[in-house]
């Protein structure tokens, strides 16, 4: 069967399933109800009921007695069915005729104060057919008994006409049930579900070992469980396979670069000999930053770090290489002291990446600002010629260099991202008039201490 509904929600196809079920189940079994009620019942008719209203129009007090003024509505029954009859009694035992009541009721009727039920039926328009009704006339309360005019239609379209107040709402209610109650045992059913899915958005590559449990999943989920958890597995495994062949890389690296750089330096100073030492250095700068992508993939234990204890020994420390390359290097802070929850390692090398990719990148002019704000997040900002709009995303890719010929590895600033990500913060270009401006963001909680005054 096609759902019905756009979307494909579990809890909405078992509801809208199961309430056709149990639509189609009661109808069938009102259909049936009834066939059998006909098959039973084919030889016998109900008196009309729909004349009550006319007979309790007609009942009027005269005096002491009863009497009945038939309405238009009687006069015809009376005209067309001869055997119609009519006995209506009060509560003090007045009693009013019309027609003449057949004698197999005569017993019924002469006892009739103490009978609150009656529904004789036999065959059409027989005498015999009657019923009893409580009615509220001008004459007050009275019961009345009728008979000789048999109900229009067959007995399936009375039982129908008379019935249709049990049909519907014992149709509708259960529906309605259904329709309430199953979303919230669907609900409660998959709570396992969700609990699943919000640990599957906290899935991270660089926190490997996360599993789904599978404890509180219905069974008919478990299998799927089992299977994404046996995917995440195979994806640690060939995570930590590449993180242990870069770390391993890296450390073969490092020592040949030395050697050769040291080799290099005992040669004579010529041209060729500072370009190899360039190319040396350049290799080594990449050797070390893959070192610290993968030193830097996973948070550490966390301490409380000073950003601006931090912020100040970067800049003291980078001064001498920023002021030899025609730079003003600063650092300005509202807070004389604003405290995270981070590792400190890290958030250094951030920072100092910052402030040397301005160095490399800002035309050997003007000031560099490294900004603390009060919440916690670093500015680093300069004079140069700023960043195209169309790279400011690139720029963070890994090896990328916006000037081919830069002397950079082109992993710096994707190792920047890296760090902030790791901290739940990130780091972007914002606009500004002129220069750059990079801005590092900490999801860290901060307190702050003292104003900087």
């Amino acid at each position: 069967m096609k759902f019905p509904f756009e979307r494909r929600s579990l809890k909405w196809r078992l509801v809208s399933r199961f309430a056709l079920a149990l639509a189609a189940m009661m109808v069938v079994f009102y259909v049936g109800l009834i066939a059998l009620i006909v098959a039973e019942t084919s030889d016998a008719t109900p008196v009309d009921d729909t004349i009550k209203f006319e007979i309790a129009a007609s009942v009027v007090p005269d005096g002491d007695r009863l009497r009945i003024v038939p309405t238009e509505v009687v006069q015809k029954a009376v005209r067309e069915y001869p055997n119609f009859w009519l006995v209506v009694r009060d509560e003090r035992g007045k009693e009013a005729r019309l027609g003449q009541p057949p004698a197999g009721l005569a017993s019924v009727l002469a006892n009739l104060d103490a009978v609150s039920a009656l529904d004789v039926r036999v065959a059409q328009d027989a005498p015999m057919t009657a019923m009893l009704f409580m009615l509220d006339t001008k004459a007050g309360l009275v019961k009345a008994v009728y008979g000789g005019k048999s109900a229009p239609g067959s007995v399936l379209q009375y039982l129908v006409r008379t019935l249709h107040v049990i049909y519907l709402p014992t149709t509708l209610i259960p529906l309605l049930l259904a329709v309430i109650i199953i979303p919230l045992v669907v609900n409660s059913s998959l709570k396992g579900m969700k609990r699943i899915t919000a640990l599957a958005s906290q899935i991270d590559v660089n926190k490997p070992g996360v599993r789904l449990p599978t404890d509180d999943v219905v069974e008919e989920i478990v299998p799927l469980v089992t299977t994404i958890n046996a995917a995440l597995a195979r994806v640690d495994s060939d995570v930590l396979t590449r993180e242990r062949f870069l770390a391993d890389a890296a450390h073969e690296l490092r020592t040949p670069i030395a050697i050769l750089q040291t080799r290099i330096e005992g040669y004579d100073d010529t041209e060729q000999n500072r370009r190899l030492l360039v190319d040396v250095s350049r290799i080594g700068a990449v050797a070390e930053q893959l070192l610290d992508i993968q030193r830097f993939a996973a948070m550490p234990a966390p301490v409380d770090v000073d950003l601006a204890d931090l912020c100040r020994q970067i800049v003291a420390d980078l001064a001498p290489l920023a002021i030899n390359s025609g730079y003003e290097l600063a650092f300005e802070s509202e807070q004389t002291s604003v405290i995270v929850v981070a590792d400190r390692q890290s958030l250094e090398r951030a920072v100092s990446n910052l402030v040397r990719n301005a160095i490399q990148h800002a035309g050997n002019r003007g000031q560099i600002l490294v900004r603390l704000l009060p919440e916690g997040t670093i500015e680093v900002s300069d004079e140069g010629d700023g960043i195209a709009l169309e790279e400011r995303e690139r720029i963070f890719e890994p090896f990328y260099r916006s000037k081919p010929k830069s002397t950079g590895a082109g992993l710096g600033l994707s190792l920047v991202r890296q760090i902030a990500y790791l901290h739940g913060g990130d780091v972007v270009v914002m606009p500004t008039e002129e220069g750059t401006l990079f801005r590092l963001t900490l999801g860290s909680i901060t307190r702050h201490d003292e104003d900087a005054g």
